[in-house]
């Protein structure tokens, strides 16, 4: 990693949080399936909770690395996704959600709390010509 590199993730305080409430929602789906017994109400409460771990893994391992000539996307070990910044062809916001797209149909949304977006629109200013489109209402 070179000095002009940044690494957008989301901040302790974000998996903190994030951590307590799973261990919360754990703990529900446990006294749901005790108190059930019903295999219906398992398998439901099995997808759930497969659902939120997948989830969570991606939310504590997920990083997006701005380097010189790249915008390089991580989940280790599923996905290493790199597109120069010569590709993006629109940046559009969307409610807090930053989703850049690619050339060749492939996109990239940044939610909100991964990384500093005051950071990462400078970077993105400085490295395309690309103007952001605002799609809050649909537009």
């Amino acid at each position: 990693m070179r000095d002009e590199d940044y690494i957008a993730r989301h901040s302790l305080k974000d998996k903190l949080a994030f951590l307590g409430m799973a261990l919360a929602s754990g703990l529900l789906m446990v006294l749901f399936l005790t108190q059930s017994g019903s295999l219906f109400v398992a398998c439901l409460l099995g997808g759930i909770g497969l659902f939120s771990a997948v989830w969570g893994y991606t939310f504590f391992v997920a990083s997006v690395r701005f380097s010189s000539e790249v915008i390089q996307v991580k989940v280790p070990p599923f996905v290493d996704y790199s597109k120069p910044y010569a590709d993006i062809k629109t940046l559009k916001t969307q409610r807090g959600n930053l989703k850049v797209g690619f050339a060749g149909g492939k996109s990239l949304s940044l939610p909100a709390g991964l990384g500093d977006a005051k950071k990462i629109a400078s970077i993105l200013e400085s490295k395309t010509d690309v103007i952001p489109q605002d799609s809050r209402w649909g537009r």
